[in-house]
């Protein structure tokens, strides 16, 4: 949980200070943003496009509190109902709430559980572990926290700025 932990701080720590300018700002033409559907998060050649800090923020909560396979590893487990965070102040709560719905889903694995597949409730992830979805929410974590990093020193190194 430590470096879970260390990113979710860190994370917190490096959104002090989000305007809401920052928070809905498009680093590219076309930048995808909150409410996007999926087919539009693509180029018309099939590339990923450049996405809002809002975009990116809400994607990483949602990859934590509301992973498909959050209810197997805590049965009974529901996300709390969100609106989408339009400011950034509300972005980083939501972040945070998130985080720690999703935590509470870790802490409650039980040591043995960690190593067995999931089984056939978890559909595709059947063979899976805890372990296996833990390790994948983590590299989720980071790599989408990254990239909200570098957007915002994107932003501050704007032109014009």
């Amino acid at each position: 949980m430590s470096l879970f932990d260390h990113v979710a701080d860190r994370t917190v720590a490096r959104l002090e200070g989000l305007s809401d300018d920052e928070y809905r700002w498009k680093p590219a033409p076309g930048a995808a943003d909150l409410g996007a559907k999926r087919a539009e998060l693509v180029d018309g050649r099939g590339n990923p496009k450049v996405t809002t800090i809002a975009w990116r923020l809400v994607h990483v909560s949602d990859a934590v509190a509301r992973h498909p396979l959050n209810g197997l590893l805590q049965p009974g487990f529901t996300p709390s109902a969100r609106e989408r965070p339009r400011s950034a102040l509300a972005g980083v709560d939501h972040f945070r709430r998130s985080y720690d719905e999703w935590r509470c889903v870790i802490e409650a694995v039980g040591d043995p559980t960690w190593l067995e597949p999931l089984g056939p409730a978890a559909g595709p992830f059947a063979d899976s572990t805890a372990l296996a979805v833990a390790l994948h929410t983590a590299d989720e974590l980071i790599h989408h926290t990254a990239e909200i990093a570098l957007l915002r020193d994107l932003y501050r190194h704007r032109k014009g700025a």
